[in-house]
């Protein structure tokens, strides 16, 4: 008998309950909806539980989505009824199971598109994580000083490290570790950014392929695709990472300086693109920026780029390698009377503003989170700034 029951256990396969390994985090949110994010270890089903109550109570399920290698087992569902301005938590359940305990994660959804209202933006930029995966340093106090700001919402800049990224698999696995709860470097951005506010996103050159990279990149197909799995932001063409968010009277432009853009050492002409390389006409990013502004009705419109937008600064990768189609934006902004127009950049790795005296519109340029490195010395250094 009792070999008997040995031969039986021996033949049962182990069960082994599948758990969360990255996130959760929260985009694409507006007044009545939103676009949740997690990973899971092996193939699962996940959703999400959400509640207005801080311990869950009387709480939505939204439907489940099956994680499977093919997105290397990430999963996002959208979520819509939810009411404007309020206060969610929310935790991933895999297989059924939560995969957080309280304190739950959270965000708040924007007021009404239209309606005046106060709120404050975080913008962190520039990251730092060693070739390997491991954290150079820890984290600067950036990401808990944030967080005592209490922002309503927080954009996430491009180079959310520097290691360079030529394949799928490593674009997966930078993700993977800025996800990374573990890590000394990232534990305070899981935990006090991604799973207390929602984020927009875009990616700059070393975490769309390599340095100063451009449309020609051999990454360019695998980096689109591991932005879908592991950002929950919903882009506007299958051609590049463009889109816009909208709150309360602000419209967001969020641009992709990468996937479109010709080469830097192209003669600067009206052949060169900044935004539309490819030549895709009214498909494009440089036809959807125009004709968006010229039919915006938000009070304020703010242009984000991952390069700065003022042509003195840091010249080989910024807009200063483009100024014929910069020139050309202008005019058209101009000859339409397009005007509370404010542009947000990064990549250069040091804070500046100027208020329209070397840049037309105001600019403000925001610097690294934690990458201690500075750009001031290279490429054209630090321009020239009110």
């Amino acid at each position: 008998m009792n070999i008997i029951i040995l031969v039986l256990l021996l033949m049962v396969s182990p069960v082994w309950a599948a758990n969360m390994t990255h996130g959760p985090s929260v985009g694409t949110v507006s007044s009545t909806g939103a676009r949740f994010f997690a990973r899971t270890d092996v193939g699962a089903s996940l959703d999400f539980e959400y509640s207005v109550n801080a311990n869950l109570a009387s709480s939505i399920i939204s439907s489940p989505v099956s994680t499977a290698s093919g997105s290397d087992y990430t999963g996002q569902v959208t979520v819509s009824g939810l009411s404007a301005n309020t206060v969610y938590y929310y935790s991933p359940r895999v297989d059924g199971v939560r995969s957080l305990s309280s304190p739950y994660a959270t965000f708040k959804t924007a007021p009404a598109i239209g309606v005046d209202a106060e709120f404050e933006m975080g913008f962190i930029t520039d990251f730092t994580i060693s070739s390997n995966g491991s954290c150079t340093s820890i984290d600067s106090g950036v990401f808990n000083s944030l967080d005592a700001d209490s922002p309503d919402f927080v954009f996430v800049g491009g180079d959310l490290d520097h290691r360079d990224v030529v394949s799928l698999g490593e674009s997966r696995t930078m993700h993977k570790d800025n996800y990374d709860v573990s890590k000394v470097c990232r534990v305070d951005y899981v935990t006090n950014i991604l799973r207390k506010y929602w984020i927009d996103h875009t990616l700059s050159d070393h975490d769309y392929g390599v340095n100063d990279s451009n449309k020609n990149d051999v990454n360019k197909a695998n980096s689109l695709q591991a932005f879908d799995e592991y950002f929950p932001v919903v882009r506007e063409s299958t051609y590049g990472l463009w889109h816009k968010t909208s709150y309360a009277n602000v419209d967001f432009w969020v641009l992709d300086t990468r996937s479109q853009r010709d080469t830097n050492a192209d003669t600067d002409d009206v052949s060169k693109s900044m935004l539309d390389g490819d030549n895709l006409g009214t498909l494009g990013q440089l036809n959807w920026l125009k004709l968006g502004l010229l039919n915006s009705t938000a009070r304020w419109n703010f242009v984000i780029t991952d390069i700065p937008w003022n042509p003195t600064t840091k010249i080989l990768d910024s807009w200063g390698a483009f100024t014929t189609e910069r020139d050309a934006l202008i005019d058209y902004f101009k000859q339409h009377s397009i005007r509370r127009l404010i542009f947000l950049s990064a990549d250069v790795h040091f804070a500046a503003y100027d208020g329209g005296l070397n840049t037309t519109y105001p600019e403000m340029v925001i610097t690294h989170a934690d990458n201690t490195a500075c750009n001031t010395a290279t490429d054209g250094g630090i321009g020239t700034w009110q």
